[in-house]
């Protein structure tokens, strides 16, 4: 800690980014840091600081305030850097969320650890970019996967089809959508029902029926189908080789019970 001390205040600026940047940098070096004059170094503590609940209440609030002093920082790359931060109290993820820079809160909807409130802000942001990444989020409450499944723009309903936690009714109900990106994006997720695939079979679109020829979901009526689909050589070859080790362990099963019964 005091060789740390030392080096945070050396003159090259690169040495003071890399004091920034450990994470075992004392925290009243840390809160020095981060009044440094270089952007980068102020960067460095962005990235690395740690809010835990578990200190006490002094580094807490002291690890809060450096928090909030850096989300309203004036250079973007100091706060871009964290808006990656999965270690941050929610009130500096909030601060985050209206932040001026678009890009900066969209960086916010793809950070793993934030929090559900903030996620709701930003599910309603105005840059539509931000909406799109804030759907995606394993945090988003599901009501806002239903609610804007209803939205006009495409981007925003095929971005609820790439989110692991949309219900079966929602996926079921986007695989009539008039975009085939919508449809295709239906046909990939993992929890789309067989029943909701028979229905995409016969897609115009062949992308999309490609995509069903793929799903772990296809079952054997599905895979014969399209066995003998007749406008794309990939789709047949993909449903004829899922369907070998299929159809092989019918045959086996079928082997055995004759055998047992004679």
């Amino acid at each position: 800690p005091e060789e740390l001390a030392i080096l945070a205040e050396d003159e090259d600026s690169g040495v003071r980014y890399s004091v920034a940047a450990n994470r075992h940098t004392p925290l009243d070096v840390q809160l020095l840091l981060a009044e440094d004059p270089e952007p980068i170094v102020r960067s460095g503590i962005a990235l690395t600081i740690m809010y835990n609940p578990r200190t006490g209440k002094f580094e807490r609030t002291l690890t809060e305030r450096i928090g909030l002093r850096l989300a309203d920082d004036d250079k973007p790359l100091v706060r871009l850097a964290l808006s990656s931060n999965r270690y941050l109290p929610d009130s500096v993820y909030d601060a985050l969320a209206g932040d001026g820079d678009p890009l900066i809160r969209q960086q916010l909807a793809e950070n793993l650890q934030t929090p559900k409130a903030v996620l709701e802000k930003l599910v309603q942001d105005r840059d539509e970019k931000v909406q799109v990444t804030a759907l995606k989020h394993r945090n988003l409450p599901s009501v806002w996967l239903v609610q804007m499944s209803e939205d006009h723009s495409p981007l925003i309903r095929h971005a609820i089809c790439e989110n692991i936690n949309t219900s079966m009714n929602t996926l079921d109900k986007l695989a009539a959508d008039l975009d085939a990106d919508v449809r295709q994006a239906v046909a990939r997720h993992p929890k789309t029902k067989t029943k909701t695939l028979r229905r995409l079979v016969g897609d115009a679109e062949q992308k999309v029926v490609l995509a069903v020829a793929k799903h772990p979901q296809a079952d054997r009526d599905i895979l014969l189908r399209l066995s003998r689909f007749e406008q794309e050589v990939a789709i047949r070859q993909i449903a004829r080789d899922r369907l070998v080790p299929l159809l092989k362990g019918e045959i086996r099963e079928d082997v055995l019970e004759r055998w047992n019964a004679q």
